[in-house]
């Protein structure tokens, strides 16, 4: 089991994106992910004792579950997926931010909007899929309309939806920072930002005590300058094709 805080409310938005969505179910010692449209966010997780490698290996050469596994960094863990041909494919920073100190900052140079019916999310949808080069359909989110515990958001400026972003608040009020994304003909203007610092405002008043993100090694270098600190490694893993 994680010990990151980080990662643990990473895993925990996951799975109830997934119970919302209705695509979310155990097998085997593991959380999986497995929706029938888009790519996003299918994968295996929260791996525990009862995790059998081999197993799922055979799932996944079957199309029974997803080629992606995310776990927190384990050494023990990892050599047990590296004997059965699985390979590691990223690594990114688990980060945690403390509110008991933050101070509101204004943004005003772009328009957020929350997401509440069916076209918001076709815009979040088709933003994010540009934003990370891989299809997210709007399908997998329409869950998230209904509940109050995931809020998405799309950025406009100068008339035109340019970013991304959801909060997500766990059944402690911690809240967690997902899908900032800006695609690459708006990138520069500090719009990622921007949106990061609006979630922020909006966990503070929500009474959050801390937020929390996932990271890559460039993204953790700009977080830590809004004061988040560094907690734990989620790494990703797939089954190497076969030659």
């Amino acid at each position: 089991m994680p010990t990151s805080l980080a990662i643990i409310h990473q895993f925990s938005f996951w799975k109830y994106l997934g119970h919302v969505g209705g695509y979310f179910r155990q097998l085997e010692g593991a959380s999986v992910l497995h929706p029938k449209s888009g790519l996003w966010p299918s994968k295996i997780f929260g791996l525990t004792k009862g995790f059998n490698a081999e197993n799922m290996r055979s799932y996944i050469m079957q199309g029974l579950v997803p080629n992606a596994i995310a776990l927190e960094e384990d050494g023990i863990l990892e050599t047990h997926l590296s004997a059965f041909n699985f390979e590691k494919t990223s690594t990114v920073k688990g980060m945690g931010l403390s509110l008991s100190a933050y101070q509101v900052v204004d943004v005003e140079d772009v328009q957020i909007e929350k997401v509440k019916d069916k076209k918001g999310l076709e815009v979040f949808s088709q933003i994010a899929s540009d934003a990370f080069g891989y299809n997210i359909s709007p399908k997998v989110l329409h869950g998230s309309l209904k509940e109050d515990r995931i809020q998405l958001f799309v950025a406009k400026n100068n008339g035109i939806y340019c970013c991304t972003g959801i909060l997500y608040t766990d059944e402690n009020k911690q809240s967690g920072i997902h899908m900032i994304g800006v695609p690459k003909k708006f990138r520069g203007q500090g719009l990622g930002k921007q949106m990061t610092m609006y979630l922020l405002n909006k966990a503070s008043a929500d009474q959050s005590e801390h937020v929390f993100l996932v990271a890559s090694k460039l993204g953790a270098l700009i977080y830590e300058k809004l004061g988040f600190r560094e907690d734990g490694n989620l790494v990703s893993y797939r089954l190497k094709k076969s030659q």
